[in-house]
């Protein structure tokens, strides 16, 4: 929604410069309204317009639908997962709050349809008071002690203190109006107006049109009245206008002065009517931005989810996987008939090859809980040979690892496209669920003693080990008297998470402008003299990054944590999760 607002008022900008630059000061009255109506509906409708054939033509990023990689519980709906552990994942059960900025552009949009609707009351009472009759199709009115004039749709309102050569004057002047159907485009814009409240550019598109629709107007009237008397019509009343957008008034101080230099203004010149064609490469790069413009997606209910990725063509020879003609396979998907089915069979042995080769415990030995995602991305080059393995993971060790099992893929069929081999290039999500009930990086219970104890094996005759693996947690002075291995990481466990609930700004979130749940991964080390050290944290925005790593680098220190009776450097991972709500704005880790 936001990003459609932006490309309307960016294009509604370019075209009133281009109208104020090249166009306002021409006598071409008829073509300045078309451009002033046009451009106004081309600015809404554009953002909606995507050439497909603008797509294959401009190098742009590329979508492509392939499956999440789930080490965990791939199939299990969110619905039926514990509400406990979905909040420890990251995963929100609830529906989205409605946002804030939805309900704002909302009421205005009612208030601004209640004005417009008094306004529009407010005239027919006008009407129904005073005294009228029909010329012909125009319903003349007649305003009692009034000098004003204007008209709407076919109602011309004439003050009965004007003398008859002014009305007479007046009158021509407003059955223009009123023949060339200037109130609907008044209306139009007061409808935008309605819709677009917030945008100031629809207030100065509808003074423009006004304006010209009084040149419109003075230009036909000239026809068959004396200038001098015209311009003396013009100076020589009081200006007493009645304060509606959408009529045409006949004295309108503001307009007076411009209206008086156009009626003393030659007639532009026909090769003028050329910078008309300035519209066609403004319109050209704003079809080219709206086509190559990618919206995303609401993110799907289920945990095993299809998503959006991105792909760049960024070399010659290398054409991104959506579009490839012949994707690369494995043998075993060579038999297939379509290109589609050969695509889904590669992408679906891939996955249980990750799925299959992935160190599933690298991620508990790290300390990290509940719901971790790694991004891949590589190519397989014209040998079908995987190369330039990149991710990106909460954790450079998920990072290391994810490449070490993308790099053992096997060789696979090179992809052709016009009948070449060529490089393609693949992105691949794998989310993690660390297994086991966990909760504020508490240890796992009796169920995994083995594998506890298989780390507390491994990290035996190193100075950095995980949390996990223990045998007593760095502590403050409340947890001292503790003793066993549970008791004292337990303790620990729940200072942070207390100290980072009381320390943490929990108005940030809110004033980037983000609703609904947000999650922060934070990692950091308890040195061996009990100092925190190397905090890195991962967040939906830079703001809430450098919030926790503040509040996070401000922990008191710490009696060091101990292996085998020795001081030791921990590592940690504190996941801090936040449910924005709109109107009650509690924060939760």
């Amino acid at each position: 929604m936001l990003h459609y607002i932006l490309q309307v008022v960016a294009f509604q900008i370019l075209f009133l410069i281009i109208y104020d630059a090249f166009l306002r000061k021409e006598t071409f009255f008829n073509l300045n309204r078309i451009y002033l109506l046009g451009t106004a509906i081309l600015s809404i409708v554009i953002p909606f317009i995507k050439i497909e054939r603008i797509k294959e033509v401009v190098a742009k990023d590329f979508n492509i639908r392939i499956p999440e990689v789930i080490i965990g519980n791939p199939l299990e709906s969110i619905g039926t997962i514990d509400p406990q552990i979905a909040m420890q994942a990251g995963i929100n059960l609830e529906p989205e709050p409605s946002s804030i900025w939805m309900i704002i552009v909302i009421s205005g949009m009612c208030i601004a349809t209640l004005i417009l609707l008094i306004k529009i009351t407010k005239l027919f009472w006008l009407a129904h008071q005073h005294p009228k009759q029909w010329l012909g199709n125009l319903l003349i009115i007649k305003l009692i002690n009034s000098t004003k004039a204007f008209s709407f749709f076919h109602y011309i309102f004439l003050g009965e203190k004007l003398n008859g050569q002014e009305k007479s004057t007046i009158l021509e002047h407003e059955i223009i109006h009123v023949k060339q159907k200037h109130t609907l485009d008044l209306l139009f814009f007061e409808v935008l107006r309605v819709v677009f409240w917030f945008n100031p550019l629809v207030y100065m598109y509808q003074y423009r049109m006004a304006t010209l629709h009084e040149y419109v107007a003075d230009a036909k009237a000239l026809e068959h009245s004396n200038k001098a008397a015209y311009y003396d019509n013009l100076l020589a009343q009081v200006f007493e206008t009645e304060q509606f957008s959408f009529v045409n008034p006949f004295f309108k101080q503001s307009l007076i002065k411009k209206r008086i230099l156009m009626l003393s203004k030659s007639k532009s010149r026909p090769l003028n009517l050329s910078k008309y064609l300035l519209i066609l490469p403004l319109i050209s790069g704003m079809l080219v931005y709206s086509s190559c413009s990618v919206f995303k997606n609401k993110q799907d209910v289920t945990v095993a989810r299809t998503e959006v990725k991105e792909v760049k063509q960024v070399e010659s020879g290398e054409i991104p996987f959506a579009t490839v003609e012949e994707a690369p396979t494995f043998t075993i998907c060579e038999s297939l008939k379509t290109n589609e089915e050969r695509k889904q069979c590669m992408s679906e042995n891939i996955s249980k090859h990750v799925a299959k080769n992935f160190n599933t415990d690298l991620a508990s030995e790290l300390g990290l809980v509940g719901r971790q995602r790694i991004n891949v991305m590589f190519k397989i080059d014209k040998d079908g040979v995987v190369t330039g393995a990149k991710a990106r993971a909460p954790h450079p060790k998920l990072e290391e690892e994810a490449v070490r099992v993308i790099n053992t893929l096997p060789q696979f069929i090179p992809g052709k496209h016009k009948g070449v081999s060529v490089m393609v290039p693949y992105s691949l999500p794998i989310v993690f669920q660390v297994q086991g009930k966990v909760s504020d990086d508490k240890p796992a219970d009796s169920a995994d003693n083995n594998r506890i104890q298989k780390i507390k094996e491994q990290s035996k005759n190193i100075d950095e080990v995980p949390f996990s693996a223990l045998d007593k947690a760095p502590s403050i002075d409340a947890c001292k008297g503790l003793t066993s291995e549970k008791e004292s990481k337990t303790c620990f466990s729940m200072f942070i998470s207390k100290y980072v609930n009381e320390k943490f700004n929990v108005n940030l979130a809110s004033k980037l402008g983000l609703v609904g749940r947000q999650r922060l991964n934070v990692i950091f080390k308890v040195d061996k003299d009990g100092k925190v050290t190397g905090a890195r944290a991962r967040g939906p925005h830079p703001e809430l990054e450098v919030e926790a790593l503040r509040v996070i680098n401000s922990l008191p220190q710490f009696t060091p944590g101990q292996m085998n009776g020795k001081a030791v450097t921990v590592n940690y991972s504190l996941p801090i999760l936040f449910q924005i709500e709109p109107a009650n704005k509690d924060k939760k880790n």
